[in-house]
C-alpha cells in the first residue's frame, strides 16, 4: 500500500455515555492505528461513571468534548463532525465506544475512499466481539423496504469480501468524506439514536454518492454494549428505532417502495395476530399495524 496517501488529516470520533468498561479496549486500539495523520475526539454525553477522568489520566492525547448531558448519538456526533469540518479535515471516521479496531482499520478506509472522488463513505467489516466468526455488519443495503446491515448474524466465510458496492455504512465503524458531508449535511438530530446512519446513507445514495465496503477494515463490536446495560433504555431505543424506520421510509422511499413495504408489514401483522391468538401471548400484530399507521397517516 502506497505511503503517500497518508498525508491527509483524518479524525476518529467516539461518542461515549457511561461506557467506562469499554474505553480502554476502544481507545488503546484507536491510538495504535497505522494511519499517520489523525486525531481522536471523544464526545462525552454527560457520563456519570468516571469516563472523563479515566480518559484524561490514561489517554491524554485524546481530545475530549464534554457535553454535560446526554444529547443522543446523532447530535453528539454532529458536534464533533462540525468541528472537524471547520478544521477542513478530509476524512471523518466514526467508531462506537464498545468496539476494538484492527490497527489497519483507519488506513484501509482512507485508502479505498481515495480511489474515486464520488466515494463518499466507506463501511468496515464489523464482527461480534463475543464471537468474531459472526458478522455484525458489512455495510448498509436495502433490506425488506428499508436500509439495514448486510450479513448481520451470519457466519463470516468471506461471502461479502468481493461484494464491495453497498448503499452506505453503519456508523459504528465507518468513514465519511468531508466533501460528501458538506454536500448532504450531517445526521438528522431528530433521530436521536438508531437509524440516523441509515437515513444519512439513503440521503447520500439519492444524491449520487457511492459507498464501498472495505473487508480489510476490521472492527470487533459488542453490539449495543451501552444500551444493553439498562432494560428500560434498551426498550426505549427499540421504540425509537421503529419510529425512525418509518420516518426514513416516508422521507426517502418511492411510492411503489412504500406500497411494497406496507404489504410486507401487513403480512407480518396478520401473522403476528394469528400467532397471538394461538399461543395466547406476545405483541401480536400491533407493532406492524402501528408502523402502517405512522407511514400513511
Amino acid at each position: 500500500m502506497e505511503e503517500s496517501f497518508k498525508i491527509d488529516k483524518a479524525v476518529i470520533i467516539i461518542v461515549n455515555w457511561n461506557g467506562l468498561l469499554f474505553l480502554n479496549d476502544c481507545l488503546t486500539a484507536a491510538e495504535q492505528q497505522t494511519y499517520e495523520n489523525y486525531e481522536i475526539i471523544l464526545v462525552d454525553n454527560g457520563s456519570t461513571d468516571g469516563s472523563i477522568d479515566f480518559v484524561r489520566h490514561n489517554f491524554p492525547k485524546v481530545n475530549i468534548i464534554e457535553l454535560g448531558e446526554n444529547y443522543g448519538f446523532a447530535k453528539a456526533n454532529n458536534i464533533a463532525m462540525r468541528e472537524a469540518l471547520h478544521k477542513k479535515i478530509n476524512y471523518i471516521s466514526l467508531l462506537n465506544n464498545d468496539t476494538k479496531a484492527d490497527k489497519r482499520w483507519l488506513e484501509s478506509l482512507v485508502y479505498v475512499s481515495k480511489m474515486n472522488e464520488k466515494i463518499g463513505m466507506c463501511a468496515s467489516k464489523m464482527l461480534l466481539m463475543s464471537d468474531p466468526s459472526i458478522i455484525d455488519s458489512t455495510g448498509h443495503v436495502f433490506l425488506s423496504g428499508k436500509i439495514g446491515d448486510r450479513g448481520h448474524g451470519e457466519i463470516d466465510s468471506g461471502q461479502y469480501d468481493h461484494k464491495l458496492d453497498v448503499i452506505g455504512a453503519c456508523a459504528g465503524a465507518c468513514l465519511y468524506k468531508r466533501e460528501m458531508l458538506e454536500d448532504i449535511g450531517l445526521f438528522d438530530e431528530s433521530f436521536i439514536t438508531y437509524c440516523e446512519d441509515a437515513e444519512l446513507s439513503w440521503r447520500a445514495h439519492n444524491r449520487g454518492w457511492k459507498a464501498k465496503y472495505v473487508p480489510d477494515s476490521i472492527v470487533l463490536h459488542r453490539h449495543g454494549g451501552t444500551t444493553k446495560s439498562s432494560q428500560a433504555l434498551d426498550q426505549a431505543m427499540i421504540e425509537q428505532s421503529t419510529i425512525n424506520i418509518v420516518k426514513m421510509i416516508r422521507r426517502h422511499d418511492s411510492f411503489e417502495g412504500k406500497l411494497r413495504t406496507s404489504y410486507a408489514w401487513f403480512k407480518m401483522a396478520i401473522s403476528g395476530s394469528l400467532e397471538k391468538m394461538i399461543k395466547g401471548h406476545g405483541e401480536g400484530g400491533k407493532p406492524y399495524f402501528d408502523r402502517l399507521k405512522r407511514l400513511w397517516l
